[in-house]
């Protein structure tokens, strides 16, 4: 029984879901100011005429710029997600091997 609630508090710890909360409002960040250049970088693979200043040049001339995050929705949902699983069971792993 005491091994059970141990191992529940581990899986609730604050410490674990504040690690794992950061880690994906950080993938958010890194999203929302990364997308953009992924984007030119395909524009720049597809068209290699143009150069990705040249690409960032136009949308800005055009007002396009929404373009640029065409597609970001799929990649805000899976991204954080990822992540934060990813840092939830790093920190629970590493309690868990401090402990034993």
């Amino acid at each position: 029984m005491k091994e059970t609630e141990s191992l529940l508090s581990i899986l609730t710890s604050k410490v674990a879901l504040s690690q794992a909360s950061a880690g994906a409002l950080a993938q958010v960040c890194a999203t929302l100011l990364l997308f953009p250049l992924d984007s030119v970088k395909i524009m720049v693979q597809l068209d290699h005429s143009l150069s990705a200043l040249q690409i960032l040049k136009d949308h800005v001339r055009e007002g396009n710029l929404g373009r640029l995050y065409h597609g970001i929705t799929a990649k805000l949902v899976q991204s954080p997600q990822q992540k934060f699983q990813y840092f939830y069971m790093h920190t629970l792993l590493k309690t868990l091997y401090k402990r034993s």
